[in-house]
């Protein structure tokens, strides 16, 4: 039978009843309580559809037993059932305290007789709210426990603001009590022509007068004298509760010996009753000991300052985004590291190296530092030692005379002259030719240098911050790095862990290139869980630079998709997940580093430069790399097979 039918009357198989212990609160629970297994079924598989959750219940001793395990918001019952009629059942469900609001339903066939009809009136009698006719609509019948569930919450909310209201009220009396019984401020209630009317103990020991001298004196007349007069301080408090309430209203009292206190005053009016204008309320505290310390109080705002300037000082060091290119993303101990790194350096003048592999953030750390060093507001430049090569390389770091060579029809300013005042970074220094590894030497020991074609020498005042992926104390020992130049370089250094050694902080980094991507997003965009660990899981031999590139790539490939699924990632990423250690156990670093370079050059048909795009290193690193691991005949355009990985 089709649930969008009628319920059937006949008798079948009874069900299992599902057990149920507690329901979201979002989730209505409605119990069906009927000896009919088919009327049950039918009507259980209705109402979860409606977004309920059902529990089917065979007759009333289940029913009684499951709703003192759960509190049901509706209970449909049967009217004629074998152990007890519906109308028994709903008297003795609002005999329980937690049924006491919930919505009960008769179910009954066609009134046909006196009987009948009485047990439907006993029903609404014992505590029903409602009675429906057999066969059921399922629609109506949905319909019906709905607006019966809205009629229940606002009759719910109504009662639940009449308990608050009453229980504030009597929170109010039993205050205002407790206030007039142990008041430690002095009161007054002031009529409406600024007449004491009434005073407690309080405000007879403050003015040091009796209640007699106190009650019917003019208010104007408790205030010292001021510049306006005695009685200008009741036509204040008047005008400013006009506006509302007053509290901490500083005033100055006089006593009737002669002498004065200062006060705080918090005053309100009180409703008026027969008058045509209300009385107020003033409760008067003593300040005296806050006078007192007000001396001691400004000597402390004088120390304060001297420490909110050194807290200033302090926190020009402390790291601030310089934008998304700028910013230091992680949470881990190794980012813990460079940010204590960056902190310490950003104050100091000297040299800064940043040692590591490529794509795990070198130039982002070097431009933290700037941004929190006395340099900040000056420029920063970038000098990619890998991108040129000889005199073209020291013509766009020194610049160049007219004429200093073929070419050069008129004369350039370098990087050097445009980062004066600033840093200079200086990245993939190994890179840099020996020849003009000694020209920036010069420039950092005594701050010149010389334009290509010039015989002048220029003065300079950078900060370098200098970075490469290469081991440079190997360099040195082989002769290709000035070790002159490396002492200099290496004042303050550090060296970038690779991401695979910062798992803690693959999830934040991709949410943030997420946050900061450069694409237009359709959409707000979200990583779900099995995609970060995806990430997670994946060795990342391209660092931070290849996250941010998968990232980009799952944003494109997302298309309109909220979230960013495991495939809108690479298949090695994917296939990483789902066996993160699986062939690299007993296996070197070496070993994974060439496996990563074959299938690079595999993947660009032998092409170099793209190649080194894919691992995220330059090509010079690349090409002694081929020739380290013997990969020579990857560079003819054709797949590395298995020749090519035992070479070497």
């Amino acid at each position: 039978m089709s649930d969008a039918g009628e319920v059937p009357s006949g008798p079948a198989p009874d069900g299992a009843p599902v057990p149920v212990q507690e329901a979201p609160q979002a989730v209505p629970l409605i119990a069906i309580v009927d000896d009919d297994a088919d009327v049950r079924g039918v009507l259980c598989r209705a109402f979860e559809r409606a977004g309920f959750l059902p529990v089917p219940c065979a007759g009333p001793d289940q029913a009684l037993r499951i709703v003192r395990t759960c509190c049901p918001d509706v209970l449909l019952v049967d009217l004629m059932m074998p152990e007890m009629t519906g109308a028994e059942l709903a008297r003795r469900l609002r005999e329980e305290p937690r049924l006491s609001h919930a919505v009960i339903v008769l179910m009954t066939g066609a009134v046909k007789d006196a009987d009948q009809s009485e047990a439907v009136v006993a029903g609404l009698e014992a505590g029903a709210n409602d009675y429906l006719f057999k066969p059921l609509d399922l629609a109506e019948t949905v319909a019906r426990v709905r607006a019966w569930l809205k009629v229940k919450r606002v009759g719910d909310e109504a009662a639940g603001r009449e308990r608050v209201a009453g229980q504030a009220l009597r929170d109010e009396q039993a205050w205002s009590r407790a206030v007039i019984a142990s008041m430690v401020d002095a009161l007054l209630v002031v009529s409406g022509n600024d007449v004491i009317r009434i005073c407690n103990q309080r405000a007879l020991e403050l003015l040091g007068c009796r209640d007699e001298e106190l009650v019917g004196r003019p208010l104007g007349a408790i205030f010292a004298d001021g510049a306006d007069g005695p009685d200008r301080e009741p036509a204040r408090l008047r005008r400013a509760l006009g506006r509302g309430e007053i509290h901490d209203y500083d005033a100055i009292l006089k006593r009737c010996d002669g002498g004065t206190v200062p006060v705080s005053l918090s005053c309100a009016l009180l409703p008026p009753v027969g008058a045509a204008v209300p009385e107020m309320v003033l409760v008067v505290r003593d300040i005296t000991d806050r006078v007192h310390l007000q001396e001691e109080q400004r000597q402390h705002a004088r120390q304060m300052e001297d420490e909110a300037r050194r807290a200033q000082d302090y926190a020009q060091v402390v790291l601030r985004a310089a934008g998304p290119q700028g910013t230091l993303v992680g949470r881990g101990a190794a980012h813990g590291r460079i940010c204590k790194f960056v902190s310490d350096a950003a104050g100091a003048p000297s040299p800064v190296l940043l040692l590591g592999a490529s794509g795990t953030g070198k130039e982002v750390v070097a431009r933290a530092i700037h941004a929190n060093s006395p340099r900040a507001e000056k420029p920063f430049v970038v000098m990619d030692c890998a991108a040129l090569q000889g005199s073209l390389l020291e013509s766009e770091l020194f610049g160049h005379q007219k004429g200093a060579f073929t070419g050069a029809t008129e004369a350039k300013a370098g990087l050097m002259e445009v980062a004066d005042g600033g840093t200079l970074f200086v990245d993939e220094v190994g890179e840099m030719p020996l020849e003009l590894q000694s020209k920036l030497l010069r420039v950092l020991e005594r701050g010149e240098y010389r334009r290509v074609g010039s015989v002048l020498d220029e003065k300079v005042d950078i900060r370098v911050i200098a970075a490469t992926n290469r081991d440079l104390a190997a360099e040195v020992r082989r002769r290709r790095f000035r070790a002159d130049l490396y002492f200099r370089l290496n004042v303050l250094s550090i060296v970038l862990p690779p991401l695979r050694e910062r798992p803690e902080d693959i999830s934040l980094l991709a949410r943030h290139f997420l946050q900061n991507s450069r694409i237009t997003l359709k959409g707000r965009k979200h990583f779900p869980a099995d995609t970060l660990r995806c990430l997670e899981a994946y060795e990342w031999p391209g660092n931070i630079r290849e996250l941010a590139n998968v990232v980009e790539r799952a944003i494109i490939l997302s298309g309109t998709q909220a979230a960013l699924r495991p495939e809108h990632l690479p298949p090695d990423i994917r296939s990483a997940s789902r066996h993160p250690a699986q062939g690299l156990r007993g296996r070197s670093l070496e070993e994974v580093e060439k496996e990563a370079i074959v299938a690079a050059l595999n993947a660009s048909g032998g092409h170099k430069t793209r190649a080194a795009a894919i691992l995220g290193i330059a090509r010079v690193t690349l090409r002694e790399k081929i020739a380290k691991y013997g990969l020579h005949q990857a560079v003819g355009r054709r797949p590395v097979g298995a020749g090519a990985k035992n070479s070497g």
